[in-house]
């Protein structure tokens, strides 16, 4: 068995060396505990980017090097086709089919969890554990929760002239519904020198990230398998209820609205595609991701419960660690990440380079590259 295992994948550690990372800065320092007393002065906001649990999409790549949500639209594999097309047009064309199939990619699964059902509200679980881990680090903060609603910036929630120690989450669903990743960027904006204005760069940052455990399926597609996701997918189907919005287009002839029946005729031949995807004797990362999306609404949601919890519970032991200059050391900037000597299975905290912790099981393989693009209908 290789060491691959072991680590973080191999292909997440070589997309991590992006074009983004060719221009390094010098890195940020993270908190250390003798900034406790510089906290304790300072508003500290937990804001949750979005209330619901939403399925990320496989596009604009983010850069693990990268520490802040400000990350380019386009991932290196789009940007090659940018180059190679070399007009503005071309990039358009390449970027909106590569953005119109990851989300198609994305909706049925996500459809299946929003029919069973499940509750993908993450605000109990991940607010308030994650603010009860602020509060406890820092007892004489004064510590607010805001929960982002759809469309609100961030600047519109807090004062971003004033000094202030600012944790940001984000939670989803990776690309291949493989698992729930909660991410905390933190960023800390003391007073300027002679003002009540904070700086404009953060004095420290960290960004910490827990990934629930990988949901697997068997490698071998049995019938059972192909039993099961045929119905599940007639079933998704039936609860869409587009017969009445079918015969209202039909009944309209050319004088319908055209927007609606581009949405139809998507709707008919992603349920062809995917009941050919449920019925082929193999896997198909679409076949996958719908395996996962039924395993995840089986029971009530139970498994799709239980990763919710852990990736929230992870995430708030990390953010406890942080406070206490217990996060693993960060290893020296270009220096290889060797295999750990764990077994398969355990849960470790790993530090890469640029002051990002992750928190994940050793022999897992999660896509972290796309934590901010998620699904947006």
């Amino acid at each position: 068995m290789s060491n691959a295992p072991h680590v973080l994948s191999v292909g997440l550690l070589l997309a991590a060396v992006s074009t983004t990372a060719i221009a390094r800065q010098a890195p940020m320092r993270g908190y250390q505990p003798q900034d406790a007393a510089a906290v304790a002065a300072l508003p500290v906001y937990v804001v949750v980017d979005q209330a619901t649990l939403r399925p990320e999409i496989a596009y604009g790549y983010q850069s693990m090097s990268a520490l802040t949500p400000g990350y380019s639209n386009m991932s290196m594999a789009q940007g090659v086709g940018v180059n190679l097309a070399g007009t503005l047009i071309a990039s358009a064309i390449i970027n909106g089919a590569a953005y119109a199939k990851a989300k198609h990619f994305a909706q049925p699964p996500y459809h299946m969890l929003q029919q069973a059902q499940c509750d993908l509200s993450v605000v109990p679980a991940l607010g308030d554990r994650v603010a009860a881990a602020v509060r406890g680090n820092w007892p004489s903060a004064t510590v607010k929760v805001v929960t982002l609603q759809p469309g609100q910036k961030l600047a519109s929630a807090i004062d971003s002239n004033q000094p202030r120690y600012v944790f940001r989450i984000s939670s989803s669903l990776a690309t291949d519904f493989s698992a729930v990743i909660t991410s905390i960027d933190s960023e800390a904006y003391l007073p300027q020198a002679g003002s009540a204005h904070a700086g404009r760069t953060p004095a420290w940052r960290d960004t910490v990230i827990a990934v629930s455990d990988q949901l697997a399926i068997a490698g071998v597609k049995s019938q059972a398998d192909i039993d099961a996701m045929v119905d599940a997918e007639s079933a998704r189907f039936v609860q869409l209820d587009l017969d009445d919005r079918i015969r209202k287009v039909n009944d309209a002839g050319p004088d319908a609205d055209r927007r609606e029946r581009k949405r139809l005729v998507e709707l008919l031949l992603e349920h062809d595609r995917m009941l050919k995807e449920a019925a082929s004797d193999e896997w198909s990362p679409e076949g996958e991701a719908m395996r996962r999306a039924l395993l995840l609404s089986a029971g009530h949601c139970q498994q799709l419960n239980a990763s919710v919890q852990l990736s929230s519970a992870q995430a708030a032991q990390l953010v406890t660690a942080l406070s206490g200059g217990q996060l693993p050391a960060m290893p020296p900037e270009n220096a290889p990440i060797a295999a750990d000597a764990l077994p398969a299975g355990v849960r470790q905290a790993i530090a890469l380079p640029g002051g990002i912790v992750v928190s994940q099981r050793t022999g897992d393989n999660v896509d972290l590259g796309y934590r901010y693009s998620l699904l947006a209908d």
